[in-house]
């Protein structure tokens, strides 16, 4: 099983990291992909993988942070280290009005960071939140080329149905397994399509709500996924692991 959104690497992180690789370890989870969310924030990340054989990392500038660099430090990070599968966080949110970048520099961010994906040929993990409509419009610029998931998909049926058109994945984690609305949205989702997250420590599953989160517990969304596809745990498994691979060449 594969973890393939969290944040493991960062200095705060609310466990030992020795617990946490051993734990994910014991649930079954082989891989994990931990995600930077600036550019000093996914140096580490970098380096957190490469110290890690079952971790691996991806690249970006979360649209909710502060834009500490650009393009040329990005590709740096790239190029230095051979545990990047890809970029995240980035996207577009306009859910706060007190964000840090307004939706203009956001697209602008995403642009760039869209038009070095396609240099590099790495796929994208993709967070957007009340913003689809810039995002497809954007997402349409590139023409198909990109290949990338929907990082903890809170769409609708609509959007849903847009991503899947387009080839995208949708990444699902433990906001599955305690809202409704997202859950009726997912049911509708090809199980060909998922990929397993956490957002760890974020978004613990409902059994663990108000607590910290860690990547063992992507197999609690797991069996969840298999209760709602009315399939055994092991093909939910097999499935998004293949996808995961699939996409982020681990």
């Amino acid at each position: 099983m594969i973890d393939a959104h969290a944040h493991i690497h960062e200095a705060d992180f609310p466990f030992e990291w020795a617990e946490v690789l051993q734990n994910a370890q014991d649930a079954g989870i082989n891989q994990i992909i931990t995600v930077g969310t600036s550019v000093k924030d996914s140096r580490l990340a970098a380096k957190f993988a490469e110290q890690h054989d079952e971790v691996f990392a991806l690249v970006g500038i979360h649209p909710g942070e502060v834009i500490d660099g650009g393009l040329a430090e990005l590709r740096e990070i790239i190029e230095k280290s051979p545990k990047i599968v890809g970029f995240g966080d980035v996207g577009l949110d306009y859910h706060y009005e007190n964000s840090q970048n307004t939706p203009q520099e956001q697209k602008e961010l995403l642009k760039k960071i869209l038009s070095l994906a396609l240099e590099r040929n790495l796929p994208v993990s993709f967070h957007v939140r009340d913003a689809f409509d810039d995002f497809w419009s954007i997402f349409d610029e590139f023409k198909g080329r990109i290949r990338g998931v929907l990082h903890s998909f809170t769409g609708s049926e609509d959007d849903l149905a847009k991503a899947l058109q387009r080839g995208l994945f949708i990444g699902v984690n433990g906001i599955v397994t305690f809202a409704g609305d997202v859950r009726e949205v997912i049911r509708k989702c090809p199980l060909k399509s998922i990929i397993l997250e956490t957002d760890a420590p974020f978004l613990a599953p409902a059994k663990l709500r108000g607590q910290q989160n860690q990547p063992a517990n992507v197999a609690e969304v797991a069996r969840f996924l298999a209760r709602l596809y009315k399939v055994e745990v092991s093909v939910v498994d097999e499935i998004t692991s293949k996808n995961t691979k699939e996409l982020f060449k681990i």
